[in-house]
């Protein structure tokens, strides 16, 4: 038995090894967005969302909204405060003379204070109602905050897929010249071609990887703008599949009405909700302040004790106060009226932006529709004209192939072709980005 454990160490070895493999199969390396290969709009606008600092701060800002209407209704409760301390006193020898207290001595105190703030001509009620709405508006804040990232989302996608496109269209163009350059080079040592077409082919193909280049470009700073709104580094995104743009059916070539859509995003959109919630936080603030010209009616009490010496409170030393008081502002140098002209401008200005806002909206939602309606149009421009250019470049290829048409003509259809590609492309994708826009600026 000792012989049998003695031969097998390398046995063991192989065992653990195995083991770590399998281990490492089961738990494999774990990136960015773990499950996550495939990455569509959807999916980027929900790590936007996650992880974009904006939102962070928005919900912090609501956050502080909440805090305030925990405030202000603070001001409903009594107020109750305990203090204590030690004084040491020591008076003149002319004060002092003929008493026969120690000099100097030491005082101790304790003492617990309560009050409550009975009425304040209304200054409360209006204050937690404006606290109320200025946390309704920082909801709304926080609502358009994610309203305008997934937007700027969409369109970083959108800049990334039609970047990816027109890579794809430089590389079919760059492999359509070096096909050109092995025909050439073939029909040369045949002896039916000439040096210059094998040059000028060799010319446009240098200008194919030119652009091809360009092009790559393009795809790594658009990733870099998407991932960026993200929150994420571009090097996560590297290694995923990113849908391609889908095809168009006849719901994107619908025309939304204007006056539906218009009042849709009047109820829908979250900045207009704010601006709402806005000028009612300050009407409440405006009748707040009007309501120091009234008086205030506040109860106190109190429950103290104090001896020399020592702090050993017996019940000699101690004792209390119950009091009310009513105070009323006769005269604070305008203080008040300053106060409330301040509040009740402030409550016009909010007005006045509500009322600029929606104007912006109205014009925001003919804007988006005259766009969307050009995309559309472009569109279907744009995509006959590409099989008609697609049609001539083929003709011509075999036309030149024959011998029947020159390089230059080739030359010309082929630029004309990648040209309609490039076109084609992005009249897609501002179809895309007019849908995208005429969704935002609804509010949906």
């Amino acid at each position: 038995m000792k012989k049998i454990q003695q031969s097998h160490p390398d046995l063991a070895i192989a065992l653990l090894l195995v083991c770590l493999w399998v281990l490492l199969l089961a738990f494999p390396a774990r990136s960015a967005e773990p499950g996550l290969n495939r990455l569509d709009v959807e999916s980027a606008q929900a790590i936007a969302l996650e992880k974009n600092p904006t939102i962070a701060a928005a919900r912090e800002r609501l956050a502080q909204a909440a805090a305030r209407v925990a405030e202000a209704r603070s001001a409903w409760w009594p107020q109750l405060s305990a203090q204590a301390g030690v004084s040491r006193i020591e008076l003149s020898d002319r004060r002092m003379a003929g008493s026969e207290t120690a000099n100097p001595e030491d005082w101790y105190n304790a003492e617990l204070k309560a009050s409550w703030l009975v009425f304040d001509g209304l200054s409360r009620e209006y204050g937690v109602a404006a606290a109320g709405h200025g946390k309704n508006a920082g909801t709304a804040a926080w609502a358009d905050a994610r309203r305008l990232l997934n937007q700027g989302v969409a369109h970083a996608f959108l800049d990334h897929q039609l970047a990816r496109e027109e890579e794809r269209i430089a590389q079919a163009d760059l492999e359509f010249y070096e096909r050109l350059v092995a025909e050439a080079q073939a029909r040369l040592d045949a002896g039916s071609g000439s040096q210059s077409d094998l040059l000028g082919i060799r010319v446009r193909a240098n200008e194919a990887r030119a652009l091809l280049i360009e092009t790559r470009r393009l795809v790594d700073t658009s990733l870099a703008a998407l991932a960026e709104l993200m929150a994420i580094d571009p090097g996560d995104l590297a290694h995923m599949d990113f849908t391609p743009l889908p095809d168009e059916t006849d719901a994107d070539f619908a025309t939304p009405a204007r006056a539906s859509l218009l009042q849709t995003a009047l109820q829908n959109r979250p900045d207009l909700q704010r601006a709402r919630e806005e000028t009612a936080a300050a009407t409440a603030e405006a009748n707040a302040a009007r309501g120091e010209y009234f008086p205030q009616l506040l109860l106190t009490g109190s429950y103290g004790a104090e001896r020399s010496q020592n702090a050993s409170f017996r019940d000699d030393d101690a004792g209390s106060t119950v009091g009310i008081a009513l105070s009323f502002p006769l005269f604070e140098g305008g203080r008040i009226r300053a106060k409330v002209e301040q509040a009740r401008s402030r409550q016009r200005e909010t007005e006045f932006a509500s009322q600029s806002l929606q104007n912006t909206v109205g014009s925001e939602v003919s804007y988006a529709l005259s766009s969307l309606a050009a995309a559309q149009q472009q569109l279907l421009l744009q995509a006959e004209n590409l099989e008609v250019v697609r049609q001539v470049r083929n003709l011509v290829q075999l036309e030149y192939q024959a011998g029947q048409e020159t390089l230059v003509r080739l030359n010309e259809a082929q630029r004309d072709f990648i040209t309609a590609e490039s076109r084609h492309a992005r009249a897609r994708t501002h179809l895309r980005r007019a849908w995208i826009d005429v969704e935002t600026v609804s509010g949906e």
